[in-house]
């Protein structure tokens, strides 16, 4: 589906609309015992144990990703649209899990994440308003080069849910996403 229409005219105002996509890889440091830490690359999909169920390593990445403390900080560092390279490190002191590699018991010591993060900027008209007393702000992309639609509502408890129509199809945003428009 792609964007159609324009705002009504008389409400609208105009800013910059801007989409962060995140995608990672991931490489582990473990120990085997003989003394020297060894890097290995780690699939999202390899699994482990962690609080007493089995997780990806995609979920527990995504996990410490949508916290607001990580995007607090990640995202003073994305200057303007475009790709930027970023990397992370998660330990612990007692280790992070046990894992079984090419016949070998080993000891995580060390999860590194290597972020993309691509941004993209599109110039916006979007009007607010409330309905049925919810708050939403609506928007479309003045750009035919970047055709992009969005609808932003806030919920009774402060969540923040919406849509978002691009070139990429439609995606639902919510929590964790930034509403200010500038």
């Amino acid at each position: 589906m792609q964007p159609t229409g324009r705002l009504l005219p008389g409400w609208s105002h105009r800013g910059v609309f801007k989409v962060t996509n995140l995608k990672y890889d991931c490489a582990i440091i473990c120990d085997f015992g003989d003394g020297k830490a060894e890097q290995i690359e780690a699939p999202l999909h390899a699994s482990f144990s962690s609080a007493g169920r089995n997780i990806t390593l995609d979920e527990f990445v995504r996990t410490i990703i949508n916290q607001p403390e990580f995007r607090d900080a990640l995202y003073p560092h994305i200057k303007g649209a475009g790709e930027h390279d970023f990397w992370f490190s998660y330990t612990k002191p007692s280790g992070l899990w046990q894992i079984e590699h090419c016949g070998r018991t080993g000891q995580v010591q060390e999860l590194r994440v290597g972020l993309k993060v691509l941004q993209s900027e599109t110039p916006v008209e979007y009007a607010s308003g409330k309905f049925q007393q919810v708050p939403f702000v609506a928007g479309l992309s003045s750009s035919e080069i970047a055709p992009l639609q969005f609808v932003l509502a806030k919920t009774p408890n402060g969540a923040v849910n919406g849509y978002l129509i691009d070139k990429d199809g439609t995606r639902t945003l919510s929590q964790g996403l930034r509403t200010r428009l500038s």
